[in-house]
C-alpha cells in the first residue's frame, strides 16, 4: 500500500504538476530574483517576496496596475522561473494587492535618493566628485 505522500505526488504528476515544485524553487530562489530583475525590473518589488504553495507562486503587490502587468507576461514569466529552477509541470501566480508593500519601497525620486544615500553613505561624495545632479 502507498503511503500518503506517495498518493500525493502520483495525483500532482496525472494533472501534470512536478511534486518537487516547492523544492526546486525554494532552492534557485536567488536566481529566480536576479533573473527576473535582469528581464523584468519593475516586476521585483512582487518577487522580492513571493512565497510558494504547492505549484502557485504567491505574489504581493502595491498597485492593480502590477498585478495587471505581472498577470498579462505571466507566461512568459513562469516559462522563465521554469527553466530556472527545472520545474518540469504547471505553475501558476497568485497575486495579492496590497498597499502594505508600497511602504516598503521609496516612490518619489527625492524619497529614492535620500534611500540611497542613506543606504549608502559614499554616494555623497562620488556625487561631488562627479559633479551630478539629479533631475
Amino acid at each position: 500500500m502507498a503511503s500518503t505522500s506517495e498518493e500525493s505526488d502520483e495525483k500532482a504528476e496525472n494533472k501534470g504538476i512536478d511534486p518537487r515544485t516547492v523544492e526546486k524553487l525554494t532552492a534557485t530562489r536567488a536566481q529566480i530574483i536576479a533573473a527576473i530583475n535582469n528581464e523584468r525590473p519593475r516586476f521585483i518589488v512582487a518577487f522580492e517576496g513571493m512565497r510558494f504553495e504547492g505549484h502557485k507562486i504567491l505574489l504581493t503587490v502595491p498597485s492593480e496596475s502590477l498585478r495587471d502587468e505581472i498577470q498579462h507576461s505571466a507566461t512568459e514569466i513562469l516559462r522563465k522561473i521554469a527553466d530556472v529552477s527545472g520545474v518540469n509541470g504547471a505553475m501558476e501566480f497568485e497575486i495579492e494587492v496590497s498597499e502594505e508593500v508600497r511602504k516598503m519601497r521609496p516612490i518619489k525620486l527625492e524619497d529614492r535618493m535620500a534611500h540611497i544615500e542613506q543606504k549608502n553613505p559614499m554616494y555623497l561624495e562620488l556625487k561631488k566628485a562627479l559633479d551630478l545632479e539629479v533631475e
